[in-house]
Protein backbone atom coordinates (compact mmCIF):
# COMPACT_ATOMS: atom_id res chain seq x y z
CA UNK A 1 0.00 0.00 0.00
CA UNK A 2 1.35 3.27 -1.00
CA UNK A 3 4.52 1.86 -2.79
CA UNK A 4 6.11 3.85 -5.30
CA UNK A 5 9.05 2.41 -7.91
CA UNK A 6 11.92 4.38 -9.44
CA UNK A 7 14.61 3.39 -11.32
CA UNK A 8 17.65 4.77 -11.32
CA UNK A 9 21.32 4.91 -13.11
CA UNK A 10 24.04 2.95 -10.43
CA UNK A 11 26.65 2.91 -13.44
CA UNK A 12 27.38 4.28 -16.96
CA UNK A 13 26.80 7.61 -18.75
CA UNK A 14 24.46 9.46 -21.18
CA UNK A 15 21.47 7.11 -19.99
CA UNK A 16 17.60 8.26 -19.81
CA UNK A 17 14.02 6.85 -19.27
CA UNK A 18 11.18 7.57 -20.84
CA UNK A 19 9.05 7.34 -17.25
CA UNK A 20 11.38 6.63 -14.56
CA UNK A 21 8.49 5.67 -12.20
CA UNK A 22 7.46 2.95 -14.68
CA UNK A 23 8.60 -0.36 -14.43
CA UNK A 24 8.66 -0.83 -18.03
CA UNK A 25 9.97 2.51 -18.91
CA UNK A 26 11.94 2.91 -22.25
CA UNK A 27 15.29 3.50 -21.66
CA UNK A 28 17.94 4.73 -23.57
CA UNK A 29 21.42 4.89 -23.56
CA UNK A 30 25.07 5.30 -25.73
CA UNK A 31 26.19 2.75 -27.90
CA UNK A 32 29.44 1.36 -26.31
CA UNK A 33 28.50 1.75 -22.77
CA UNK A 34 27.14 -0.78 -19.81
CA UNK A 35 24.66 0.59 -17.51
CA UNK A 36 23.91 -0.44 -14.17
CA UNK A 37 20.00 0.44 -13.45
CA UNK A 38 18.46 -0.28 -10.35
CA UNK A 39 14.88 -0.51 -9.81
CA UNK A 40 13.77 0.53 -6.31
CA UNK A 41 10.32 0.21 -4.66
CA UNK A 42 9.41 2.34 -1.54
CA UNK A 43 6.60 3.22 0.73
CA UNK A 44 8.07 6.17 2.15
CA UNK A 45 8.08 4.17 6.01
CA UNK A 46 9.38 1.14 5.70
CA UNK A 47 12.50 0.19 4.84
CA UNK A 48 13.14 0.16 0.28
CA UNK A 49 13.33 -2.46 -1.71
CA UNK A 50 16.02 -2.25 -4.47
CA UNK A 51 17.23 -4.97 -7.70
CA UNK A 52 19.96 -3.83 -10.22
CA UNK A 53 19.94 -4.73 -13.80
CA UNK A 54 22.86 -4.92 -16.60
CA UNK A 55 21.82 -3.24 -19.89
CA UNK A 56 24.81 -3.14 -22.49
CA UNK A 57 24.00 -1.07 -25.01
CA UNK A 58 26.31 -2.37 -28.55
CA UNK A 59 27.81 -0.21 -31.25
CA UNK A 60 24.94 -0.83 -34.16
CA UNK A 61 27.52 -1.35 -37.02
CA UNK A 62 25.41 -3.69 -38.84
CA UNK A 63 24.37 -2.33 -42.65
CA UNK A 64 22.23 -4.62 -44.86
CA UNK A 65 22.89 -4.80 -48.32
CA UNK A 66 20.55 -7.12 -49.80
CA UNK A 67 22.51 -6.77 -53.49
CA UNK A 68 21.93 -5.36 -56.82
CA UNK A 69 18.56 -5.60 -58.35
CA UNK A 70 18.31 -8.26 -61.47
CA UNK A 71 16.52 -8.80 -64.35
CA UNK A 72 16.81 -12.66 -65.31
CA UNK A 73 16.51 -14.48 -67.96
CA UNK A 74 14.84 -17.76 -67.43
CA UNK A 75 13.36 -18.84 -63.48
CA UNK A 76 16.32 -18.99 -61.21
CA UNK A 77 18.96 -16.93 -60.14
CA UNK A 78 21.27 -16.88 -57.27
CA UNK A 79 20.81 -13.77 -54.77
CA UNK A 80 23.38 -11.54 -53.61
CA UNK A 81 23.19 -10.14 -50.30
CA UNK A 82 26.65 -8.80 -48.75
CA UNK A 83 26.91 -9.27 -44.73
CA UNK A 84 30.35 -8.83 -42.16
CA UNK A 85 31.77 -11.32 -40.71
CA UNK A 86 30.00 -12.20 -37.37
CA UNK A 87 26.69 -11.57 -38.54
CA UNK A 88 23.78 -13.85 -39.69
CA UNK A 89 20.96 -13.07 -42.29
CA UNK A 90 17.61 -14.50 -43.49
CA UNK A 91 15.80 -13.62 -46.65
CA UNK A 92 12.29 -13.20 -47.03
CA UNK A 93 9.80 -12.44 -49.63
CA UNK A 94 8.00 -9.47 -49.54
CA UNK A 95 5.61 -9.02 -52.56
CA UNK A 96 5.41 -11.68 -55.88
CA UNK A 97 3.83 -15.19 -56.08
CA UNK A 98 5.73 -18.49 -56.97
CA UNK A 99 9.14 -17.17 -55.62
CA UNK A 100 10.90 -19.88 -53.23
CA UNK A 101 14.31 -19.10 -51.48
CA UNK A 102 16.07 -22.38 -51.44
CA UNK A 103 18.37 -21.67 -48.56
CA UNK A 104 16.61 -18.02 -46.98
CA UNK A 105 19.55 -18.33 -44.16
CA UNK A 106 22.29 -18.25 -47.53
CA UNK A 107 22.79 -14.80 -48.76
CA UNK A 108 23.37 -16.39 -51.88
CA UNK A 109 20.79 -18.47 -52.11
CA UNK A 110 19.63 -19.69 -55.52
CA UNK A 111 16.09 -18.08 -55.69
CA UNK A 112 12.92 -19.81 -58.54
CA UNK A 113 10.30 -17.50 -59.56
CA UNK A 114 7.78 -17.06 -62.59
CA UNK A 115 8.32 -15.50 -65.95
CA UNK A 116 6.96 -12.56 -66.13
CA UNK A 117 7.10 -11.55 -62.23
CA UNK A 118 9.41 -8.87 -60.27
CA UNK A 119 9.66 -9.75 -56.73
CA UNK A 120 10.51 -7.95 -54.01
CA UNK A 121 13.51 -9.58 -51.28
CA UNK A 122 14.60 -8.43 -48.07
CA UNK A 123 17.33 -9.50 -46.56
CA UNK A 124 17.85 -9.02 -42.47
CA UNK A 125 20.93 -9.14 -41.23
CA UNK A 126 21.68 -9.43 -37.38
CA UNK A 127 24.39 -9.14 -35.30
CA UNK A 128 24.10 -10.10 -31.74
CA UNK A 129 20.91 -7.62 -30.76
CA UNK A 130 21.17 -5.47 -33.67
CA UNK A 131 19.72 -5.78 -36.83
CA UNK A 132 19.01 -3.81 -40.38
CA UNK A 133 17.35 -4.62 -43.37
CA UNK A 134 17.74 -4.26 -47.30
CA UNK A 135 15.34 -4.97 -50.32
CA UNK A 136 16.30 -6.08 -53.72
CA UNK A 137 14.03 -6.60 -56.70
CA UNK A 138 13.83 -9.97 -59.06
CA UNK A 139 12.63 -9.72 -62.00
CA UNK A 140 12.44 -13.11 -64.13
CA UNK A 141 11.78 -12.50 -68.19
CA UNK A 142 10.76 -15.27 -70.46
CA UNK A 143 12.57 -15.91 -74.20
CA UNK A 144 11.93 -13.01 -76.46
CA UNK A 145 9.38 -13.63 -78.97
CA UNK A 146 10.61 -14.70 -82.62
CA UNK A 147 10.36 -12.17 -84.82
CA UNK A 148 9.14 -11.88 -88.24
CA UNK A 149 9.65 -9.01 -90.38
CA UNK A 150 6.33 -9.92 -93.10
CA UNK A 151 6.69 -10.43 -96.85
CA UNK A 152 9.10 -8.48 -98.96
CA UNK A 153 7.12 -5.93 -100.97
CA UNK A 154 7.35 -4.56 -103.98
CA UNK A 155 5.63 -0.86 -105.02
CA UNK A 156 5.47 2.14 -106.95
CA UNK A 157 4.87 4.25 -104.37
CA UNK A 158 7.43 6.09 -101.51
CA UNK A 159 6.43 4.53 -98.47
CA UNK A 160 4.73 1.14 -97.47
CA UNK A 161 2.91 0.14 -94.59
CA UNK A 162 5.28 -3.22 -92.91
CA UNK A 163 3.30 -6.15 -91.60
CA UNK A 164 5.61 -7.34 -88.79
CA UNK A 165 4.83 -9.29 -85.64
CA UNK A 166 4.12 -7.62 -82.56
CA UNK A 167 6.65 -7.45 -79.75
CA UNK A 168 4.17 -9.40 -77.11
CA UNK A 169 5.45 -10.63 -74.45
CA UNK A 170 6.97 -9.45 -71.05
CA UNK A 171 8.37 -6.35 -71.03
CA UNK A 172 9.14 -6.77 -75.04
CA UNK A 173 10.73 -4.19 -77.66
CA UNK A 174 10.26 -4.18 -81.18
CA UNK A 175 12.41 -1.64 -83.12
CA UNK A 176 12.90 -1.35 -86.83
CA UNK A 177 16.05 -0.50 -88.15
CA UNK A 178 17.55 0.24 -91.81
CA UNK A 179 20.33 -2.43 -92.70
CA UNK A 180 20.94 -1.48 -96.24
CA UNK A 181 19.79 1.17 -98.90
CA UNK A 182 20.21 4.94 -98.20
CA UNK A 183 17.43 7.78 -97.23
CA UNK A 184 14.72 5.74 -96.10
CA UNK A 185 12.62 6.49 -92.77
CA UNK A 186 9.98 5.19 -90.10
CA UNK A 187 7.01 7.00 -89.20
CA UNK A 188 7.17 4.55 -85.64
CA UNK A 189 10.35 2.69 -85.53
CA UNK A 190 8.75 0.38 -82.46
CA UNK A 191 5.24 0.02 -84.51
CA UNK A 192 5.10 -3.48 -86.20
CA UNK A 193 3.02 -2.09 -88.45
CA UNK A 194 4.72 1.55 -89.00
CA UNK A 195 4.30 3.28 -92.26
CA UNK A 196 8.41 3.20 -93.82
CA UNK A 197 9.58 5.90 -96.34
CA UNK A 198 12.80 5.78 -98.92
CA UNK A 199 13.72 6.99 -102.43
CA UNK A 200 12.51 5.76 -105.40
CA UNK A 201 15.19 3.03 -107.55
CA UNK A 202 16.25 1.94 -103.95
CA UNK A 203 15.90 -1.73 -102.61
CA UNK A 204 15.83 -1.55 -98.73
CA UNK A 205 16.88 -4.55 -96.58
CA UNK A 206 14.95 -3.57 -92.81
CA UNK A 207 15.11 -5.42 -89.97
CA UNK A 208 12.58 -6.17 -86.95
CA UNK A 209 14.34 -6.46 -83.76
CA UNK A 210 12.47 -8.16 -80.51
CA UNK A 211 13.74 -7.79 -77.46
CA UNK A 212 13.67 -7.53 -73.77
CA UNK A 213 16.77 -6.09 -72.26
CA UNK A 214 17.79 -9.06 -70.78
CA UNK A 215 17.29 -12.32 -73.17
CA UNK A 216 18.70 -13.12 -76.54
CA UNK A 217 17.05 -10.51 -78.98
CA UNK A 218 15.38 -12.03 -82.05
CA UNK A 219 15.35 -10.28 -85.47
CA UNK A 220 13.62 -11.05 -89.11
CA UNK A 221 14.78 -8.70 -92.20
CA UNK A 222 12.58 -8.00 -95.35
CA UNK A 223 12.96 -6.24 -98.80
CA UNK A 224 11.51 -3.54 -99.83
CA UNK A 225 11.97 -2.39 -102.91
CA UNK A 226 10.42 1.26 -103.84
CA UNK A 227 10.63 0.58 -108.24
CA UNK A 228 10.90 3.50 -110.20
CA UNK A 229 8.62 5.49 -112.20
CA UNK A 230 8.18 3.87 -116.01
CA UNK A 231 7.31 6.32 -118.60
CA UNK A 232 5.90 4.11 -121.70
CA UNK A 233 6.76 5.22 -125.75
CA UNK A 234 5.03 2.91 -128.28
CA UNK A 235 7.10 4.36 -130.90
CA UNK A 236 5.40 6.78 -134.11
CA UNK A 237 2.52 5.80 -136.06
CA UNK A 238 3.10 4.21 -139.15
CA UNK A 239 1.38 3.98 -142.86
CA UNK A 240 2.14 0.94 -144.53
CA UNK A 241 2.58 -0.02 -147.69
CA UNK A 242 1.03 -3.54 -147.74
CA UNK A 243 0.35 -6.03 -144.74
CA UNK A 244 3.30 -6.83 -142.49
CA UNK A 245 5.40 -4.14 -140.45
CA UNK A 246 7.92 -4.53 -137.37
CA UNK A 247 6.54 -1.97 -134.66
CA UNK A 248 8.96 0.47 -132.76
CA UNK A 249 8.28 0.61 -129.13
CA UNK A 250 11.53 1.63 -126.51
CA UNK A 251 11.68 0.56 -122.73
CA UNK A 252 14.30 1.43 -120.32
CA UNK A 253 16.68 -1.66 -118.98
CA UNK A 254 15.20 -4.04 -116.56
CA UNK A 255 11.74 -3.02 -118.07
CA UNK A 256 9.74 -5.66 -119.31
CA UNK A 257 6.59 -4.86 -121.26
CA UNK A 258 3.71 -6.58 -123.64
CA UNK A 259 1.56 -5.16 -126.83
CA UNK A 260 -2.11 -5.55 -126.92
CA UNK A 261 -4.46 -4.63 -129.82
CA UNK A 262 -7.07 -2.08 -128.66
CA UNK A 263 -8.83 -1.37 -132.06
CA UNK A 264 -8.89 -2.72 -135.44
CA UNK A 265 -10.14 -6.32 -136.47
CA UNK A 266 -7.45 -8.84 -137.80
CA UNK A 267 -4.64 -7.64 -136.51
CA UNK A 268 -1.43 -10.21 -135.09
CA UNK A 269 1.29 -9.59 -132.88
CA UNK A 270 3.96 -12.28 -133.57
CA UNK A 271 5.47 -11.59 -130.11
CA UNK A 272 3.37 -9.90 -128.26
CA UNK A 273 6.55 -9.43 -125.22
CA UNK A 274 9.04 -8.15 -128.31
CA UNK A 275 8.92 -4.09 -128.16
CA UNK A 276 10.06 -4.45 -132.25
CA UNK A 277 7.66 -7.77 -133.18
CA UNK A 278 6.23 -8.01 -136.54
CA UNK A 279 2.57 -7.09 -136.96
CA UNK A 280 0.46 -8.51 -139.39
CA UNK A 281 -3.22 -6.97 -140.56
CA UNK A 282 -5.60 -6.44 -142.71
CA UNK A 283 -5.21 -3.67 -146.02
CA UNK A 284 -7.52 -0.96 -145.81
CA UNK A 285 -7.30 -0.86 -141.41
CA UNK A 286 -6.41 1.62 -139.01
CA UNK A 287 -5.07 -0.22 -136.13
CA UNK A 288 -4.88 1.53 -132.41
CA UNK A 289 -2.11 -0.81 -130.44
CA UNK A 290 -0.69 -0.07 -127.01
CA UNK A 291 2.39 -1.14 -125.46
CA UNK A 292 2.16 -1.84 -121.69
CA UNK A 293 5.81 -1.65 -119.63
CA UNK A 294 6.10 -2.79 -116.48
CA UNK A 295 9.14 -2.41 -114.01
CA UNK A 296 7.67 -4.52 -110.93
CA UNK A 297 5.56 -2.56 -109.88
CA UNK A 298 5.17 0.36 -111.81
CA UNK A 299 3.53 0.42 -115.07
CA UNK A 300 2.59 2.62 -117.70
CA UNK A 301 1.11 2.45 -121.15
CA UNK A 302 1.37 4.36 -124.38
CA UNK A 303 -0.38 3.92 -128.21
CA UNK A 304 0.07 3.63 -131.29
CA UNK A 305 -1.72 3.93 -134.75
CA UNK A 306 -0.25 1.47 -137.69
CA UNK A 307 -2.64 2.21 -140.81
CA UNK A 308 -2.35 -0.54 -143.90
CA UNK A 309 -2.29 0.25 -147.64
CA UNK A 310 -2.36 -1.74 -150.65
CA UNK A 311 -1.44 -0.77 -153.99
CA UNK A 312 -3.42 1.98 -155.51
CA UNK A 313 -6.15 1.08 -158.14
CA UNK A 314 -4.13 0.98 -161.65
CA UNK A 315 -4.96 4.38 -162.98
CA UNK A 316 -7.06 4.74 -166.40
CA UNK A 317 -7.22 8.30 -168.36
CA UNK A 318 -9.47 7.31 -170.73
CA UNK A 319 -9.56 7.53 -174.70
CA UNK A 320 -7.59 10.46 -176.73
CA UNK A 321 -9.88 13.11 -177.79
CA UNK A 322 -9.65 15.47 -180.85
CA UNK A 323 -11.93 18.30 -179.27
CA UNK A 324 -13.10 21.34 -180.17
CA UNK A 325 -13.76 23.58 -177.06
CA UNK A 326 -14.27 22.07 -173.03
CA UNK A 327 -14.30 18.56 -172.77
CA UNK A 328 -15.40 16.06 -170.34
CA UNK A 329 -12.44 13.98 -169.48
CA UNK A 330 -13.29 10.22 -168.50
CA UNK A 331 -10.59 8.47 -166.18
CA UNK A 332 -11.62 5.65 -163.61
CA UNK A 333 -12.49 6.84 -160.12
CA UNK A 334 -9.83 6.66 -156.94
CA UNK A 335 -11.74 3.73 -155.31
CA UNK A 336 -8.95 2.23 -152.89
CA UNK A 337 -8.42 3.26 -149.16
CA UNK A 338 -7.25 6.79 -149.02
CA UNK A 339 -7.06 6.97 -152.40
CA UNK A 340 -6.44 10.30 -154.31
CA UNK A 341 -6.94 10.93 -158.24
CA UNK A 342 -5.11 14.02 -159.68
CA UNK A 343 -5.08 15.45 -163.36
CA UNK A 344 -1.92 17.19 -164.29
CA UNK A 345 -0.78 18.39 -167.67
CA UNK A 346 2.49 16.42 -168.95
CA UNK A 347 2.86 18.68 -172.12
CA UNK A 348 0.92 21.01 -174.04
CA UNK A 349 0.60 25.11 -172.76
CA UNK A 350 -2.32 26.98 -171.28
CA UNK A 351 -4.98 23.98 -170.21
CA UNK A 352 -6.93 23.65 -167.15
CA UNK A 353 -9.45 21.84 -165.15
CA UNK A 354 -12.11 22.63 -163.86
CA UNK A 355 -11.55 19.91 -160.75
CA UNK A 356 -7.91 18.31 -160.59
CA UNK A 357 -9.17 15.43 -158.32
CA UNK A 358 -12.38 14.73 -160.29
CA UNK A 359 -12.01 12.02 -163.22
CA UNK A 360 -14.73 13.52 -164.89
CA UNK A 361 -13.17 17.16 -164.58
CA UNK A 362 -13.67 19.39 -167.61
CA UNK A 363 -11.09 20.07 -169.61
CA UNK A 364 -10.36 23.38 -171.37
CA UNK A 365 -7.40 24.25 -173.60
CA UNK A 366 -6.20 26.27 -175.98
CA UNK A 367 -6.95 26.19 -180.28
CA UNK A 368 -4.49 24.39 -182.04
CA UNK A 369 -2.19 22.56 -179.16
CA UNK A 370 -2.18 19.25 -178.81
CA UNK A 371 -2.07 18.15 -174.45
CA UNK A 372 -0.55 15.38 -173.36
CA UNK A 373 -2.80 14.82 -169.82
CA UNK A 374 -1.46 12.62 -167.20
CA UNK A 375 -4.27 10.68 -164.43
CA UNK A 376 -2.36 10.03 -161.46
CA UNK A 377 -3.78 7.22 -158.50
CA UNK A 378 -2.00 7.38 -155.10
CA UNK A 379 -2.68 7.18 -151.63
CA UNK A 380 0.16 8.83 -150.01
CA UNK A 381 2.23 5.51 -149.06
CA UNK A 382 2.35 2.65 -151.80
CA UNK A 383 3.95 3.35 -155.35
CA UNK A 384 1.51 5.68 -157.25
CA UNK A 385 -0.18 4.75 -160.74
CA UNK A 386 -0.94 7.10 -163.56
CA UNK A 387 -2.15 7.07 -167.17
CA UNK A 388 -1.97 9.69 -170.04
CA UNK A 389 -4.55 10.73 -172.74
CA UNK A 390 -3.74 12.78 -175.56
CA UNK A 391 -6.08 15.80 -176.07
CA UNK A 392 -5.98 17.15 -178.99
CA UNK A 393 -8.21 21.04 -179.48
CA UNK A 394 -8.51 21.93 -182.64
CA UNK A 395 -8.39 25.28 -184.90
CA UNK A 396 -12.68 26.13 -184.71
CA UNK A 397 -13.05 27.67 -188.48
CA UNK A 398 -16.38 26.88 -189.33
CA UNK A 399 -18.95 29.62 -189.51
CA UNK A 400 -22.33 27.89 -190.25
CA UNK A 401 -25.29 29.91 -192.92
CA UNK A 402 -28.52 28.59 -192.63
CA UNK A 403 -29.61 30.17 -195.85
CA UNK A 404 -32.59 32.93 -195.91
CA UNK A 405 -35.68 32.94 -194.46
CA UNK A 406 -38.52 31.34 -196.34
CA UNK A 407 -42.49 32.23 -196.62
CA UNK A 408 -44.20 29.10 -198.68
CA UNK A 409 -47.43 28.28 -200.02
CA UNK A 410 -48.00 24.72 -199.51
CA UNK A 411 -46.17 22.21 -197.35
CA UNK A 412 -42.97 21.47 -199.22
CA UNK A 413 -39.99 23.23 -200.15
CA UNK A 414 -36.09 23.10 -200.07
CA UNK A 415 -33.39 24.28 -196.98
CA UNK A 416 -30.44 26.62 -198.05
CA UNK A 417 -27.75 26.29 -195.88
CA UNK A 418 -24.38 26.77 -197.08
CA UNK A 419 -21.05 25.12 -195.67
Amino acid sequence: FGETGTWSVVAGAGGSFSDVNSPTATFTGTEGVNYTLRWTISNGVCPTSSDDVVITVEVNDVEANAGSDQNVCGTQTFLGAVYSTGSTGTWSILSGAGGSVTTPSSNTSKFTGTVGTTYTLQWTENSGSCSDTDIVEITFLGNVTVAAAGADQETCNTSVTMAANAASGFRETGTWSVVSGAGGSFADANSPTSSFTGTKGVSYTLRWTISNGVCQNRTDDVVITLSDDVTANAGSDQNVCGTNTFLGASFSTGSTGTWSILYGAGGTITTPTSNTSAFTGTAGTTYTLQWTENNGSCSDNDTVKITFFDNPTPANAGLDKDICGPTALSANAASGFGETGTWSVVAGAGGSFSDVNSPTATFTGTEGVNYTLRWTISNGVCPTSSDDVVITVEVNDVEANAGSDQNVCGTQTFLGAVY
